[in-house]
Formats: structure tokens, C-alpha cells, sequence
């Protein structure tokens, strides 16, 4: 999922294992383990979801009829030069798979 306004983009996955439960929807934003979910924003400089910010990737709807997928995210963004932080809040997606 991404989101490109005004040269600035901001994308999300869940990694290391697909959508797969409908009973456990949420997906936090860590790396390194089975499933994780990672983010970043991008705005010239770009920030990622580290092991030490918070966030997390909800499912809402996995519609396998349409192949649709919808959900909403939210999570801190570091830059990894600077160590600037972004929050990015009340993020929306609705894909086709």
C-alpha cells in the first residue's frame, strides 16, 4: 500500500507470512519476526518503523470474493541518519489483490 501526494509516499506490508487469521487482524510494526508488518513515509528523507517505535497494521476487510483488502495503520517513523522521528496517524487503505 502507498500513497503518493505532493512527492511524499507512505507505504506499509505485512512480511514473512501473508493475511492469514481473520482472528488476529492486527499486525504490529517490528521486523525480524514471523508476520511482522513494516511501514515508511517518504518526504525527501525517509523514515522506517524500527523495533523500538510503536504502530500497527489492522485488517478491516479481506474480501476473497472481490479480492478486496482494507485497513487502517498508524506508526512512528525514524530516520535512520538523523534520528528524526514522524508520526504518522489515522492512515487508511483499501487495495485490490
Amino acid at each position: 500500500m502507498h500513497d503518493q501526494t505532493q512527492n511524499k509516499k507512505i507505504s506499509s506490508g505485512i512480511f514473512n507470512g501473508v493475511y492469514r487469521d481473520p482472528s488476529s487482524p492486527t499486525y504490529p510494526f517490528f521486523k525480524q519476526q514471523k508476520g511482522f508488518a513494516s511501514a515508511f513515509y517518504q518526504n525527501g528523507l525517509e523514515y522506517n518503523t524500527t523495533n523500538n517505535n510503536s504502530g500497527e497494521l489492522k485488517i478491516t476487510k479481506f474480501d476473497q470474493t472481490n479480492r478486496i483488502l482494507s485497513g487502517t495503520f498508524f506508526f512512528t517513523g525514524t530516520n535512520i541518519s538523523t534520528g528524526e522521528k514522524v508520526n504518522i496517524t489515522d492512515g487508511r487503505f483499501d487495495v485490490r489483490y
